[in-house]
């Protein structure tokens, strides 16, 4: 049992427990004769009458007695009370290597500055003839001060000779220690398995020269935040360490000095003969790296031979090896202007890929030193990483579902993203996160600018807005100019004068014939500096970088007056690009680090759909055998046909299927054409066009009996939603400066006049109104995540809210019925029924099936008693960043 609260060890009142392990309990207690807090270690009551402990426990007294060295715990005092032996030593403030690598291993550098002062300890003990033989994470405190070496239980005392083959083992216990108290084993040879030398776990006597590989195992785990030598039993543990090398720490950590690794491999050398032969030469290899610039080097690995036999003179020739090397980098460098460029990858976390359908996903800090980025996982829903680039692995930031778009403050303290309906902030360090600002169905970019404000592109086809940084009113910034057919100002990239953006300007539906501007933060004013490319990053060599076709161009930028002074150049091949948004994976540092995510052309294709009926359980019949890349689908009325749009290059088409003959008929032929609205008079199909510099709604008769025909011009991009049961009237969906809702209805006469629908929502879309065209069905964020909701149409009257825990975007169908509303969350197809007399009133929405759907768009329709979708063939999204140290010496070339 331990110690009560308030207890007394002599002179020691106990004042809480520390921890517990298999040698000791730990107690923090007050020396009130000195007034300073102690620790005290006592044994366990039910140790304390074990002969073999006593000993081990008196063995740790006289060890640290000995000891005195900065970077080991210092032993106060010894003593017994009442039959409870105890030990008191320096209060150690602080935490474990063992608890630190919980969080993250360490940079190479402060592994070389650990690494010294445990090297120095070290070598304090062995110049006592103390061997620690338990050196561990768990057994190295991290204070203020500096590393200290503790727990001397399994320490032992020997003379300075070389140890004899065969020697036999000490009887005491094998502990097995990932971070948390050991567990000891009876009986078994001295240490913690996966830190003990192969001669220990031979069984042969542990020298100074084991300390020595335990010092490599917790470098190595140091640097790369996993155990040297791995295993799922003790036994496997220990075949590893006699008989594996471990993986390359650069492997892990491509950025470690080549002279570092070849420090902690010769310290795991299976042969203590081949290991640094006392703590004393492993500390002065360390010093050398630390201070020398040219700790990139290889350094001479140490002679072998007997233990300290000749070492003045092999120090003496390391030495004058070690200046020879020095001396030649000097010379070298000189005649070097530039550091070396280097090639690594970062692997994604598991089970989640590179998806940039769903938005940009790289950000690097203005220093190089934090990537952040966002993958999906298998629930499809985008999640934001933060990696530093001197830690092994990335950590998820939580609360960030449906993250895109992430952007660093200017001092890199913060990282801002995107969601489908917020702007938010979250500290690098972590933290809550914090919402700044409202958007519509995402963004396309954000930047973080130096006058204090987040500039942000509200919507695909609308203007650049601004919010304070910590949060505040957002304010429209800049708005496309609708005489220069300019369509959207997205991806913001603040430039390093302070005064300007670096904007893309889209002119119809996708980026194909997008320009890159340079927007002043003063008069609000831009001007296009190179045409026919998207989303541009500077570089501070002088460049803007871009991707056309996959390919990263280079063009020569002088940032005084704004201006592209040369040709672009191309450096770098297949590059993951979204050509019709214009997004390219791609980030690039102030420091000159870039990442990026590799795909070739094949990858960057639309992928074939497939069609099928679903049943209301979720059994699935192919509906057609025509594989083509299609979207934004809608079901005719009758069942028997689908209109969709057909991705081409450089215009998209609308397209009906004939479902019964399994045929493909082209409807459009002029302009840019997507997203068609089968009328309910089964005779007409709606769809936006973009022709002559202007987004238009034109509808066509299906039969091609009459001429296509325009019911509305607009400045930007509308989206029809959903007809009047007369198809009289047709419900849109556009953003507008400075409108009061996005939904819109307008006639089918003919260019006629569009009116607002009263009562929906700023932060809405997907709207579907009841066979009875009584009640209108849409979706919003209004909440802070999008729902589906239901309200009168036309008359305003009350609202309910169908969905709980969010819908798709324009997923929401009403049955043919109207008892009935389906929609999508994730793979998930959902249904609410309602009832609309005397009053509306809906239930509880339950799961009809799970099913894999074609992820944005117009997915699914709605025929009787069943579903028509569609599925996109599987996509292999990337599973690794590629990232590009010193990039900027490449483009000087």
């Amino acid at each position: 049992m331990g110690l009560s609260i308030g207890s007394r060890l002599g002179p020691y009142e106990i004042v809480s427990l520390l921890g517990a392990g298999g040698m000791g309990e730990v107690y923090r207690a007050r020396d009130n004769r000195l007034e300073r807090d102690v620790a005290v270690k006592v044994l366990p009551s039910h140790l304390s009458s074990s002969p073999d402990f006593k000993a081990r426990f008196d063995r740790e007294a006289k060890a640290i007695s000995c000891l005195q060295h900065s970077n080991i715990c210092v032993l106060y005092d010894v003593g017994a009370h009442d039959g409870v032996e105890y030990l008191v030593m320096e209060l150690l403030e602080g935490e474990t290597i063992a608890q630190r690598l919980q969080r993250k291993p360490f940079s190479a550098e402060e592994a070389i500055k650990i690494g010294i002062e445990i090297a120095d300890a070290l070598d304090k003990a062995h110049r006592f003839g103390i061997v620690h033989r338990d050196l561990k994470p768990g057994n190295v405190m991290l204070t203020k001060s500096g590393a200290k070496l503790m727990d001397f239980g399994l320490a032992k005392r020997q003379s300075f000779v070389a140890p004899q083959s065969g020697a036999p083992a000490f009887s005491a216990a094998m502990t097995l220690s990932p971070g948390q108290s050991p567990i000891t084993v009876a009986g078994a040879v001295v240490g913690t398995v996966q830190y003990m030398s192969p001669e220990q776990i031979e069984g042969k006597e542990a020298d100074a020269r084991s300390d020595i590989f335990a010092f490599g195992t917790l470098m190595y785990e140091m640097l790369t935040g996993k155990s040297a030598f791995a295993g799922k039993s003790q036994l496997s543990m220990a075949s590893a360490i006699l008989e594996k090398e471990p993986d390359p720490i650069s492997a892990s950590q491509p950025l470690t000095p080549p002279a570092l690794e070849h420090t902690v491999r010769t310290c795991l050398a299976k042969d203590p003969e081949d290991r640094f032969q006392s703590a004393h030469d492993l500390k002065l290899q360390l010093v050398w790296i630390s201070g020398s610039s040219a700790a990139s080097l290889p350094v001479l690995k140490p002679k072998t031979g007997p233990w300290a036999k000749n070492s003045w003179a092999l120090w003496a020739a390391g030495a004058l090896a070690i200046f020879c090397v020095a001396l030649l980098w000097t010379v070298e460098r000189r005649t070097q202007a530039e550091p070396a460029v280097v090639r690594f990858t970062i692997p994604t976390p598991e089970n989640a890929q590179v998806n940039i359908d769903l938005g940009p996903m790289l950000a690097l800090s203005p220093d190089g030193q934090r990537l952040a980025f966002t993958v999906t996982g298998k629930d499809k829903v985008s999640r934001l990483y933060l990696r530093r680039m001197d830690q092994l692995e990335a950590t998820l930031i939580p609360g960030t579902e449906e993250a895109s778009a992430p952007f660093f403050s200017p001092d890199g303290q913060w990282v801002g993203f995107i969601t489908v309906s917020r702007v938010k902030k979250v500290s690098v360090d972590g933290g809550v996160i914090t919402e700044l600002a409202n958007v519509v169905s995402g963004s396309v970019g954000a930047t973080w600018g130096p006058d204090g404000y987040i500039y942000y592109n509200r919507f695909w086809t609308e203007r650049l807005s601004r919010v304070p940084q910590n949060g505040g009113k957002p304010e429209i910034f800049s708005w496309p100019d609708a005489q220069r057919h300019e369509q959207s100002h997205r991806w913001p990239e603040a430039l390093p004068d302070g005064k300007s953006l670096l904007i893309t300007i889209v002119k119809s539906f996708g980026a194909q014939d997008a320009e890159i501007a340079v927007l002043s933060l003063k008069t609000h004013t831009w001007k296009t500096v190179l045409s026919n490319a998207a989303q541009a990053h500077y570089s501070p060599t002088g460049h803007l970088l871009y991707v056309h076709a996959g390919t990263l161009m280079a063009v020569p930028f002088d940032l005084k007056s704004l201006t592209v002074t040369g040709p672009a150049v191309q450096r770098l091949h297949d590059v993951l690009s979204e050509p019709d948004s214009g997004y390219s994976a791609l980030a690039v540092s102030d420091s000159g680090t870039l990442v990026f995510v590799k795909g070739s052309a094949e990858s960057q294709q639309w992928p074939n759909t497939h069609l099928s009926w679903l049943s209301m359980d979720g059994k699935e019949i192919p509906a057609s055998k025509t594989l083509r890349p299609y979207e934004d689908m809608s079901l005719s009325p009758d069942g028997k046909s689908v209109a969709f749009t057909i991705p081409g290059t450089p215009v998209w088409n609308i397209w009906t299927l004939d479902l019964e003959r399994d045929t493909l008929n082209r409807l459009t032929f002029a302009g840019d054409n997507r997203d068609p609205l089968w009328a309910p008079d089964g005779k007409h199909i709606v769809y936006t066009s973009y022709r002559n510099g202007a987004f238009g709604l034109f509808w066509s008769t299906v039969d091609g009996s009459a001429p296509e025909q325009r019911l509305l011009r607009s400045d930007v991009e509308p989206f029809a939603d959903t007809f009047t049961p007369d198809s009289k009237k047709l419900i849109f969906n556009v953003s507008q400066q400075d409108a009061e809702t996005n939904t819109w209805e307008v006639p089918t006469t003919g260019d006629a006049v569009a009116t607002p629908v009263k009562g929906i929502s700023l932060n809405s879309s997907s709207d579907s109104l009841s066979p009875d065209g009584h009640w209108i069905e849409y979706q919003s964020s209004e909440s802070g995540q999008d729902e589906i909701y239901v309200q009168p149409y036309p008359d305003l009257g009350g609202k309910w809210q169908i969905s709980n825990g969010g819908g798709m975007p324009t997923q929401a169908q009403w049955s043919s019925d109207g008892k009935q509303i389906f929609y999508r969350n994730g793979d998930l197809m959902m249904a609410a029924s309602v009832e609309t007399k005397p009053h509306f009133s809906s239930s509880t929405a339950r799961q009809l099936f799970t099913k894999s759907f074609l992820y944005s768009g117009r997915n699914f329709g709605v025929a009787g008693k069943r579903f028509f979708i569609m599925k996109q063939e599987a996509k292999q999204g990337a599973t690794s960043l590629n990232v590009v140290l010193n990039w900027a010496s490449e483009l000087k070339k």
